[in-house]
């Protein structure tokens, strides 16, 4: 039995249906539809590709930052063993030097013999080169696009 706040309630729905024996039947709204999950993962997508070449040339040029800072500390190890050498000759190979030059899985550090003196570190990946001459400390690269380097070996 309704009372009559109950009832009157009734009676003013079924008056603004229009259907004297419309009961409604309650549906939550709940989660999105196919439709608007399909856009987000289209706008992610397209996202993705715009973002993803521009972190892969960034990780690059860091990597590369990291041999170009390597190939420094060899350069001034060089011309500490060229300053106490009493040839005046730099080392031929790294383990003259006074420094533990690290290994990468990344870059290879050599010394190649040759004129002008310089040190090299190699990409492990791509045979990518960055040189840097020991007299007088300017860089090159084989592939100065991917690098930001500048100038070409």
């Amino acid at each position: 039995m309704l009372d009559t706040r109950g009832m009157r309630w009734i009676q003013q729905r079924e008056r603004r249906k229009g259907s004297p024996g419309f009961t409604p039947i309650r549906r939550s709204v709940w989660g999105f539809t196919l439709l608007e999950l399909l856009m987000v993962v289209i706008i992610i997508g397209i996202l993705a590709s715009i973002a993803l070449p521009t972190y892969l040339k960034t990780a690059e040029r860091a990597r590369a930052a990291e041999a170009l800072t390597i190939l420094g500390a060899i350069r001034a190890s060089e011309l500490r063993y060229q300053s106490q050498s009493q040839n005046n000759v730099y080392a031929s190979n790294t383990g003259d030097l006074d420094m533990e030059v690290p290994v990468s899985s990344t870059w290879g550090y050599t010394i190649p013999l040759g004129t002008p003196p310089i040190a090299r570190a190699t990409r492990a990946t791509t045979n990518a080169t960055i040189d840097i001459n020991l007299s007088n400390g300017t860089t090159c690269t084989s592939a100065a696009a991917m690098y930001g380097l500048g100038t070409a070996c």
